[in-house]
């Protein structure tokens, strides 16, 4: 579903950047932060299809609050704090 995407941004990739990958790598400047990040949202997605497939609405509804403790987490660890939009949705989220 993605493959006009995926060789959009190869191209401009190649174009704006691609002196430097081929110096450096693809993966260059990948810290242990990012690299923690990509796999959480690996897992999140697994997770996310899991739900989808076996389970009903309501089992959704009760799964959907424990994941915006690990978003307010990120949040936080990038020294932003939690405005009242984020704190108004998951006081609504969590009813």
């Amino acid at each position: 579903m993605y493959i006009h995407g995926l060789w959009l941004n190869a191209t401009f990739m190649l174009i704006y950047d691609g002196d430097e990958i081929r110096e450096k790598g693809l993966l260059y400047g990948y810290t242990a932060w990012a690299w923690a990040a990509i796999v959480t949202n690996a897992f999140v997605g697994l997770a996310v299809s899991a739900v989808l497939k076996y389970c009903d609405n309501i089992a959704r509804v009760y799964a959907a609050p424990p994941t915006d403790g690990p978003h307010m987490e990120a949040r936080s660890m990038r020294s932003l704090s939690p405005d009242t939009r984020l704190l108004a949705g998951t006081r609504t989220q969590s009813r």
